[in-house]
């Protein structure tokens, strides 16, 4: 901020230091997730990249189709997919959402009889940020390479090439995963994959997208009137927070998989005290298997969703916060609003099932210590609120 203040589109000595940063950050990208230098795309948000993803994708469709075509979402996707994608309704989209099970995965057979010859694109998160479902997303993936094989021997030879590379893109939201698992296009399987700095202890403020320069003629800008971020994002670059961001990722992805068993720990830690002072207690997601037995690879070491059945999750948040413990119920963006949360509706529970449970959310930061201090806390809390 003090020192590399320049404009990274100017070319006096100020300007190519701000620009030298910017191409350090997007390099770690490239070199971290294994993708070109030129398929980092920055965003002020995670949000702004899903949106990119879901409306420019339409947006650039439309040109040649104006009567839209398919749009697959899963039921529990975050709302910056879920509401841009329900809009596309109004532009001569269908929009289909798949269902998760009880658990909040959705079913890949699910996907392949949804798909049609006009679908333009698949978007299903990697891990939901309300309970920590993993969804098959590698599966999906080779689901959709399938069928867009078989979509491309329906078409005369010269078309072949061509349509291998278009339509549908698979995009995934991996805001969450991104401290925990190996979130490449390689691994994933996904085409477009959305980041988000402040789910890795980095800077509010700057997300990205990661798209393949072959698929960038597959997608419009949100915002124009600049150059920047290879023509698909106009705006001065944020430089102090993508550096952060930067930073972060690399904070974080050299020891992932040491971290991820260390909170999924405390994470059972947590979820076995919990069921010893409230028996009564339940998951929401996939639960633990054994006090011993760490998360079988279907969800997030880091989030707890538990129904508290007969305790209300207005008031035992409230409670925990007055001493000290932050939970939450819902989406952090959606916290403000009254409805229950649209994840927990989507997965088939009811009303009441998801006014009664409250995510915890556990970090690097949390202690050993914190997990009997917190049980103590939510013991009192319910007592209290049970009478």
């Amino acid at each position: 901020l003090k020192r590399t203040f320049g404009n990274p589109g100017s070319i006096h000595s100020f300007g190519q230091e701000a620009i030298s940063l910017l191409d350090q950050a997007r390099q770690n990208f490239s070199k971290t997730l294994g993708v070109g230098f030129r398929d980092v795309i920055f965003t002020a948000s995670a949000t702004e990249a899903n949106n990119l993803a879901v409306r420019g994708i339409a947006e650039e469709y439309r040109k040649t189709n104006p009567t839209g075509g398919r749009v697959i979402i899963s039921a529990i996707e975050h709302d910056s997919v879920g509401i841009p994608a329900r809009a596309l309704s109004h532009m001569g989209f269908e929009v289909i959402e798949i269902k998760p099970n009880k658990q909040g995965v959705i079913s890949v057979s699910d996907v392949a009889a949804s798909l049609t010859s006009d679908t333009i694109l698949v978007s299903v998160m990697l891990g939901n940020n309300e309970i920590g479902t993993l969804q098959p997303l590698p599966k999906i993936s080779s689901l959709i390479r399938e069928f867009k094989s078989s979509q491309s021997l329906t078409k005369g030879p010269k078309q072949n090439q061509k349509a291998a590379c278009r339509w549908p893109l698979l995009h995934s939201d991996a805001s969450q995963c991104l401290q925990f698992m190996d979130c490449s296009p390689q691994a994933t399987g996904a085409d477009l994959i959305t980041l988000s700095s402040q789910k890795i202890y980095g800077p509010k403020g700057a997300g990205a997208l990661i798209l393949p320069e072959k698929f960038r003629g597959l997608i419009s800008p949100l915002i124009t009137g600049g150059h920047q971020e290879w023509g698909l994002r106009a705006g001065t670059e944020n430089v102090p927070t993508i550096a952060g961001f930067s930073a972060a990722l690399s904070y974080v992805y050299t020891d992932r998989e040491k971290e991820a068993i260390h909170i999924a720990k405390l994470r059972h830690q947590l979820w076995f005290g919990i069921k010893k002072i409230f028996p009564r207690a339940l998951i929401n997601g996939i639960p633990p298997v054994s006090k011993t037995q760490l998360a079988n690879g279907d969800s997030l070491p880091h989030i707890l969703n538990i129904r508290f059945p007969g305790i209300p999750s207005d008031e035992l948040i409230t409670a925990l916060d007055m001493q000290g413990v932050a939970v939450s119920a819902g989406a952090a963006c959606a916290m403000r609003s009254p409805d229950p949360s649209s994840t927990l509706l989507a997965m088939g529970l009811s009303e009441q099932v998801a006014k009664e449970s409250i995510r915890f959310s556990l970090g690097r930061p949390t202690t050993e210590q914190e997990i009997p201090a917190t049980i103590r806390i939510l013991q009192s809390s319910l007592k209290k609120l049970a009478n």
